[in-house]
């Protein structure tokens, strides 16, 4: 994955929530795999949403049917 290592990092120091998934993985992924869907986001976005001095970013990275899915 492009700039793995960085997100990873980034992730450490509570900069973001970094989730690699991929649909369709080989046998030696050992990361999230599937497709994106509500329960999913939900589940691994640790944000307090009634918190409106936060802002947060959802980047997502993919082929343009996964981005409209998204």
């Amino acid at each position: 994955m492009i700039l793995d290592e960085d997100l990873t990092e980034f992730e450490k120091i509570g900069k973001l929530c970094y989730l690699p998934l991929v649909q369709n993985p080989d046998e030696n992924w050992t990361q999230a795999k599937g497709r994106i869907t509500k329960p999913l986001i939900e589940n691994y976005m640790p944000f307090d949403y009634s918190d409106s001095e936060k802002d947060s970013v959802v980047m997502v990275c993919g082929p343009g049917k996964l981005k409209e899915a998204v």
